[in-house]
């Protein structure tokens, strides 16, 4: 026969007495002022563990589909315009023309700007 205290008593409570007359208790957790404290901030450290990079990119998320862009397509074209497997450092040219010397010039300021804007995404 299947135990009637089963049906009665929900996970957290026992059961005291015979089957006829149950009385059914309650547990009670007792904790001080200081322990639920414990407590919380345990709780908050396991639940606030993004970083400002995760909640940058939530917000950007939400704010882009709220606008109706596909959020995916739009991160796979940034990743594959990421300045560090798109641009390397030049070598200082040696013996050249003017017009080479230009170029390395123009070259490399653009990578220092480009360098430059990707420190301050980054910190923001």
């Amino acid at each position: 026969s299947p135990n009637p205290s089963a049906s009665i008593c929900r996970p957290g409570c026992y059961v005291e007495g015979r089957a006829s007359s149950f009385r059914r208790r309650r547990s009670h957790v007792e904790r001080n002022l200081q322990e639920i404290q414990q407590a919380g901030e345990r709780l908050r450290s396991r639940t606030l563990t993004r970083t400002s990079q995760e909640t940058a990119d939530v917000k950007a998320s939400v704010l882009l589909g709220s606008r109706g862009l596909d959020i995916s397509h739009i991160s796979q074209r940034l990743e594959s315009l990421s300045a560090v497997t798109t641009f390397e450092p030049l070598e200082p040219v040696k013996d050249t023309d003017i017009q080479g010397f230009l170029k390395n010039e123009k070259d490399n300021a653009l990578l220092s700007a480009i360098e430059e804007s990707r420190k301050r995404v980054s910190i923001e």
